[in-house]
């Protein structure tokens, strides 16, 4: 691992786990009842404040000098298009079986919406973990067809694990909900580095 790597690996960490725990902070309720003083309140709403620019200055233009090399390759509209729709029609499924549920089943309304709370978390972090996947492909101008398979075990095993904490939360005590953004951040990174690890083992030009 050369050292432009190591430090852009480092950016990525740091950049992804700052906007995640901001987005809990700010968007996610991490200001529990337990905090109800002003004073703490501010301060919590300023070190996610502080996190999302750290973050956002960090990924930025790590994105843009991605989209910039390889704008020309295809794939990447193909891989925006399909997250997009992927996330849309994840959403219609999860929505249309919830209301089943709720008006065809004795299920309480709760529990139908942690059901779907649940499902949903797995769907999104696959769906990410699968754009990661294409991503690392274009970067590295191999061809998505011929690594999906491999990766598929791996992958569906990183989503089963990121709905634990939802599970737990659920089950036994309620999480913060910055645990989840750590943890489902973590495990994409892991992922990642997953999949760098597997590529270095057969550098390819195969392009879909």
């Amino acid at each position: 691992m050369n050292n432009r790597y190591h430090s852009n690996w480092i950016k990525l960490v740091i950049g992804l786990l700052s906007l995640g725990i901001a987005q809990s902070v700010l968007f996610k309720g991490l200001i529990t009842p337990v905090v109800t003083q002003t004073e703490v309140s501010i301060s919590i709403i300023v070190v996610g404040i502080v996190l999302f620019m750290v973050g956002t200055l960090i990924i930025l233009p790590m994105t843009l000098q991605f989209y910039r090399n390889y704008k020309r390759d295809k794939r990447l509209i193909k891989v925006s298009l399909l997250y997009i729709l992927g996330s849309l029609s994840f959403g219609i499924v999860i929505g249309m079986l919830g209301e089943c549920l709720y008006h065809f089943s004795d299920l309480t309304y709760q529990e139908v919406k942690n059901g779907m709370w649940l499902m949903t978390n797995i769907s999104q972090s696959g769906l990410r973990m699968g754009v990661v996947f294409c991503l690392m492909c274009i970067y590295r101008k191999q061809s998505i067809k011929k690594y999906i398979k491999s990766i598929l075990p791996m992958l569906s095993i990183l989503s089963g694990l990121s709905s634990i904490p939802q599970i737990i939360s659920l089950w036994k005590f309620p999480l913060n909900p910055v645990v989840f953004s750590v943890v489902d951040i973590t495990l994409l990174l892991m992922f990642l580095y997953y999949l760098n690890h597997q590529t270095d083992k057969e550098i390819t030009n195969d392009i879909i």
